[in-house]
């Protein structure tokens, strides 16, 4: 699947991601938690465990 990198300090970057929640957390490096989004295609996809909060969505503090 398709997907934008977005990392602290750096631009957002298309990527190809793994198509199953198993490769993402392998790819990503740590468990991984997601957001569908309401009457939109897109899934926002956040590591968990360990890592510092770099995103706010609706008010909700995420971690990327």
């Amino acid at each position: 699947m398709k997907g934008i990198l977005i990392e602290p300090g750096k631009a957002p970057v298309a990527t190809t991601l793994p198509e199953n929640l198993q490769g993402i957390e392998a790819w990503a490096g740590g468990t991984v938690d997601n957001y569908i989004f309401p009457r939109t295609p897109a899934v926002l996809f956040s590591r968990t465990a360990g890592a510092p909060i770099n995103r706010v969505l609706r008010g909700a503090p995420l971690c990327g």
